[in-house]
């Protein structure tokens, strides 16, 4: 299989509190380029401004993982889905 990365992706984290009980409260997103985490293949520990509130950063690291169906290069990569 071949996949292509679409010039103009982006990866979008929206950041919410948790509040129990009661509503979840918007804190912020924070949007990153997929190229850039592609030609890095890893980002580690970036703090990026939040966007849509008037202050607030969040800690991201990131990984570019290729694509396959052998789960345990999710093990070597130390990530895991259940």
């Amino acid at each position: 299989m071949c996949l292509f990365l679409n010039a103009g992706q982006q990866l979008t984290i929206e950041v919410m509190d948790h509040d129990d009980p009661g509503e979840d409260e918007f804190l912020g997103r924070a949007t990153v380029a997929t190229s850039v985490v592609e030609e890095r293949g890893e980002i580690q520990n970036m703090w990026t401004e939040l966007e849509d509130v008037p202050h607030g950063k969040v800690l991201m690291s990131l990984s570019w993982l290729s694509t396959t169906t052998d789960k345990s290069v999710l093990h070597q990569s130390n990530y895991f889905i259940k």
